[in-house]
């Protein structure tokens, strides 16, 4: 089974739709911290689809608006996520949480 993810208390985020040539962005920043973090194009589609769906289901959702294949981008998307999860962006969730994050 894929893990699934939610945002932990203490992030909070924006997703700007105008975003840029490579579409929306996300701004997100653990708030004590206070150190503001911008994901544009991938790395914004990543991040906001890892809040409504298991990895593999991310992976597949970025090849798709990539033109790539699932195997080409699936260690960019793992890597990606790991680094969100180490930075305190992101957090695997139990398997009892419910409902995801909108």
């Amino acid at each position: 089974m894929q893990p699934a993810y939610v945002v932990p208390d203490g992030v909070a985020w924006v997703v700007d739709e105008d975003g840029g040539p490579t579409g929306p962005a996300v701004y997100l920043t653990r708030v004590r911290a206070g150190l503001p973090i911008a994901l544009e194009g991938p790395a914004a589609q990543i991040w906001d689809a890892a809040r409504s769906m298991p990895e593999d289901e991310i992976t597949a959702e970025v090849a798709l608006a990539t033109g790539q294949t699932t195997d080409t981008v699936r260690d960019s998307v793992e890597s990606f996520l790991r680094e969100l999860l180490r930075r305190g962006l992101l957090q695997v969730r139990e398997p009892d949480e419910g409902a995801v994050d909108r």
